[in-house]
């Protein structure tokens, strides 16, 4: 599915991650019901183990699927978070509520508010990314394009000591479209003390039902690619082009509420490309730093062109068993024109 190479880089969060700063975690306590009778200790559940100061670090680990070397490799961050959190009861689910003690907006986690929920064995946050500036390679120009990132962060116990002593986990940064990118890091917390007194309380807001199978992750295993040219400035009535049959893995990342996926589709070519779920659809849109010759042109080439991808789940069904749509190259300027590619994915497998 990849056309052309990959454009420009945003600015990133280090390794595509970014700044990890303070955060806050608030212990349940027990309350009682309008018949007097006292509910549950929430401080039981094991969710309320995430509580107090932690020291926080952070190491940039794959680009793409690669580690870096050594003139590439960010420097490992450390930041300080100060956590509550507050649970549904002794068995029932918790949200830590992250405040930072200096947000920084731009940033998908050094902000003035990070929900993580537990889910009985690890705290998890998996958001739509904030957007990212995407500059073409070779001119500078910044694309202006949709967005499309997931941004994903797990943390596990090291221990069922209460307050956890120590947690480790993972964070991953999808980015698709021109700058299409996937960027891992290890993320390790270490409990230096209590909550600050005086730390005010937050409100916690109810915890979103987790969707199991959203539509958007319907598109997911090996799949056999079928790409036909069927339309094209120099092409007569009823040329059509055949490509050669391609291989790829789909593999969905989304939202809680499964109402935004992102699918990374592996080809094999070693940079991963995304299509964003969005509106019933897969979609992704990019503009080539590559121009075409073009004799009518002051320069001899074209303007650079843009290529969107448009896809559906033939019959909605999950895995999805046929993806099929259209890939369409538009070119602009002295040699302006459109290439149109019929595109068919059939399942073969996990």
């Amino acid at each position: 599915m990849r056309h052309g190479r990959r454009e420009g880089r945003p600015r990133r969060l280090p390794g595509g991650l970014g700044l990890l700063a303070a955060a806050v975690l608030l212990a349940g306590c027990a309350t009682s019901t309008d018949s007097g009778e006292p509910e549950s200790d929430s401080s039981s559940n094991p969710g309320a183990a995430f509580s107090g100061t932690y020291t926080v670090e952070i190491v940039d680990t794959l680009r793409n699927g690669q580690p870096y070397d050594s003139a590439t490799q960010p420097k490992p961050r450390k930041f300080t978070w100060v956590v509550q959190s507050v649970c549904e009861g002794a068995a029932g689910g918790c949200t830590a509520v992250a405040a930072s003690t200096a947000p920084d907006q731009s940033s998908n986690v050094n902000r003035d508010r990070l929900d993580l929920i537990y889910d009985g064995s690890a705290w998890t946050r998996v958001i739509e990314g904030i957007p990212r500036e995407c500059k073409n390679n070779e001119t500078g120009a910044v694309i202006v394009e949709p967005w499309a990132g997931i941004h994903s962060m797990t943390l596990t116990a090291t221990s069922n000591a209460n307050p956890a002593p120590s947690l480790t986990g993972n964070i991953t940064f999808l980015q698709g479209n021109t700058c299409h990118q996937k960027n891992d890091a290890t993320i390790t917390l270490t409990r230096t003390g209590d909550v600050p007194a005086g730390t005010p309380t937050p409100d916690a807001d109810p915890i979103e039902p987790l969707v199991l199978d959203p539509p958007g992750a319907a598109f997911r295993g090996t799949y056999t690619v079928n790409v036909t040219r069927v339309a094209a400035p120099n092409f007569a009535p009823g040329q059509r082009t055949e490509y050669p049959v391609t291989q790829l893995q789909a593999t969905p990342t989304c939202t809680r509420s499964g109402d935004r996926c992102m699918i990374m589709i592996d080809d094999g070519s070693g940079v991963p490309t995304f299509l964003w779920f969005v509106d019933g659809h897969y979609e992704s849109v990019s503009t080539s730093a590559h121009l075409i010759d073009c004799p009518s042109s002051p320069t001899g080439k074209s303007d650079n062109p843009q290529y969107v991808h448009r896809l559906e789940n033939v019959d909605g069904s999950s895995p999805a068993q046929t993806i099929r749509g259209t890939g369409t190259y538009t070119y602009v300027g002295d040699c302006a024109g459109e290439f149109v590619d019929e595109w068919v994915a059939t399942r073969t497998g996990d």
